[in-house]
Order: C-alpha cells, then structure tokens, then sequence
C-alpha cells in the first residue's frame, strides 16, 4: 500500500528537515514509528515516548539502545507518568496515536493544548478512522493539513500550534 510507504517514509523526512530538539511521542506502543522518527532524529535531540502496558511487546521493535530516546510506559492522561527532567512546554513536535476514540484524543488535546508552544507541530495518526476522531480532530486549534489521502488509509492530521 504506497500509502502505508509514505507515511514511514514522512515521518524520518520531517524529522529531518525540522530538526527538532524534542520530540513527543503519545501512543509509542512496540515502537514502529519511534524508529522512524528516531533514524533522522540529531543526536542531540530527545524523543519522548510514552505507552501503555502492551504485554511485554513495548518498544520491542527498538532493538538497538539509542541515547536520545527515552520510552516511558504509563498512562498519558497522568502527566506524573512523564519524567520530572520532561519540560513537555520545550516540545518541537507532538506526535499523537494512541487509543482511536473520541474521548481519548480530545482528553490529550486538553492536556497538552498548555504546554504547546507557538510554531510546534501536532501530528494525530488515525483520524479517519471513525467519526470520533474526526470530530476530535476537528477540534484542534492551530492551522491544519488533512494529509489523509497522501499518507495513511486511516488518516492523518498535521497542525501547527
């Protein structure tokens, strides 16, 4: 599905030409798109990932130990499961995917909404997958890009804070 390619293939290519100094990652599960991310991502920078308890499977694609990268497994609706060294207001790029449901996304749009700085990029994957994320998706404030029909079958939103 050349779809599914350029989604992964979006992902490292945006890293790298933002060059972010942070990354946050909501819904890291076994850790596909973290790799993504991670493969163009500056040694300097930290990508942040968190998901929930996936048993035993989490970031269990990331086989190599990458200095920059910090996986975190907890629940994202309690920001005490992030790291104390964590400044998320420092966040460059947000990347959202986690449980495709209304409740879920707009939650995390609440949460996080305070801690996104001017400029930062929001990605939400899977925004087409049923009317509750659309409708969660549309909420979002900021200048957006539909990129659906370019990147994935299920959908995918960009923003910017």
């Amino acid at each position: 599905n050349k779809k599914e390619v350029g989604y992964y293939q979006f992902l490292p290519a945006l890293i790298e030409y933002l060059t972010p100094i942070q990354v946050v990652e909501l819904g890291g599960a076994m850790g596909v798109s973290a790799l993504m991310m991670l493969s163009s991502l500056p040694k300097e920078s930290r990508l942040w990932s968190i998901t929930l308890k996936e048993g035993g499977l989490e970031f269990s694609f990331v086989k190599e130990t990458y200095p920059n990268f910090v996986p975190v497994v907890g629940d994202d609706l309690t920001l005490t499961s992030w790291p104390k060294d964590l400044d998320l207001t420092k966040t460059d790029l947000w990347f959202l995917d986690t449980k495709h449901e209304y409740f879920q996304l707009s939650q995390e749009y609440k949460m996080y909404k305070p801690f996104f700085k001017k400029g930062a990029v929001i990605l939400i994957d899977d925004i087409k997958i049923n009317e509750g994320m659309f409708k969660a998706w549309t909420e979002f404030e900021g200048d957006k890009f539909d990129a659906s029909v370019y990147l994935h079958h299920s959908g995918f939103g960009i923003c910017i804070s």
